[in-house]
């Protein structure tokens, strides 16, 4: 019961004390890769091989750490250091009022001065002001925004514990960021791993989205998908994005106000499938599968 109750207080926590999202700090990864980085290019050049060991210490140093206090210190030290870096990694909350300051932007046709609101919605704009194509762009791909902020992250610390979750949200971090100079092909490999590592989250999250949606269309669409292979990446976003549009029930975006009711509708959506997890969650837990 142990990781359902750290995921669920996680999430009231953040949901009932709004100051403490201020401590998410993703400059923390920059200063740790670039200390990381200063001492292992003596031996490694290549520098998408130092972005994935700096992920696997991070996650080994986490699982060690965690299992040194539980094992020699107390357990509620470990308890505390699961919460700390979950809370870190998980961030339903900041997603959905993202979300919310997205639909006033819209409203007011205001320009955009959030950096942290374009990271969190979306990896592919970086610009101040949105035309009417970005508006899409970012609500088609919201579902997409949910796994990277919530079901992903959930996902990897349910298989792999607090350093799952670390891990993935390191590589996600990478995999966008304009602070470390990454360049096209590194990134471009990472993104190659985090295929593959959210290929079961995004399965599993466009399912979730499937039965709270309009499951009749969302299955037609998912017969017509086919896997690209050769770019299991974006095959995943596409896959998500089709089938939680899929589930809209609001055909009509003509305007700002069917856009913004659309966007409501997908958080909403979004909602619904974080419950169904939750609920999916405690059943496999009660049926011994997690503690």
């Amino acid at each position: 019961m142990e990781t359902a109750f750290l995921i669920i207080l996680v999430l009231l926590v953040e949901f009932i004390y709004d100051p403490l999202v201020t401590l998410r700090d993703e400059g923390f990864i920059k200063k740790s890769y670039n200390s990381f980085h200063l001492y292992i290019k003596e031996y490694i050049e290549k520098k998408f091989f130092i972005y994935v060991l700096f992920s696997l210490f991070c996650i080994l140093s986490t699982i060690v750490i965690n299992g040194f206090l539980a094992a020699y210190v107390h357990w509620t030290l470990a308890f505390l250091f699961n919460f700390l870096i979950l809370f870190y990694c998980l961030r339903p909350n900041e997603f959905n009022e993202k979300i919310d300051d997205f639909k006033f932007i819209i409203d007011k046709k205001m320009e955009i001065d959030d950096k942290i609101l374009i990271t969190i919605l979306t990896k592919d704009i970086n610009k101040n002001k949105l035309s009417k194509n970005d508006i899409h762009a970012i609500t088609k791909n919201l579902f997409y925004g949910s796994t990277r902020n919530i079901f992903s992250v959930i996902f990897w610390f349910l298989l792999l514990g607090p350093g799952g979750a670390l891990g993935y949200k390191i590589l996600d971090y990478f995999s966008f960021t304009n602070d470390l100079r990454i360049d096209q092909k590194s990134r471009s490999d990472i993104k190659d791993i985090l295929g593959l590592m959210e290929f079961l989250p995004i399965r599993l999250s466009s399912l979730a989205f499937a039965i709270v949606g309009n499951f009749e269309s969302s299955l037609m669409v998912w017969k017509k998908y086919n896997l690209n292979t050769k770019n299991i990446y974006e095959s995943n976003i596409d896959l998500i994005n089709s089938i939680g549009n899929s589930s809209v029930q609001i055909e009509k975006d003509n305007d700002n106000e069917d856009i913004i009711e659309k966007i409501s509708y997908i958080q909403t959506l979004v909602a619904r499938s974080l419950l169904t997890w939750l609920s999916i969650i405690m059943l496999l837990i009660l049926g011994g599968f997690f503690n």
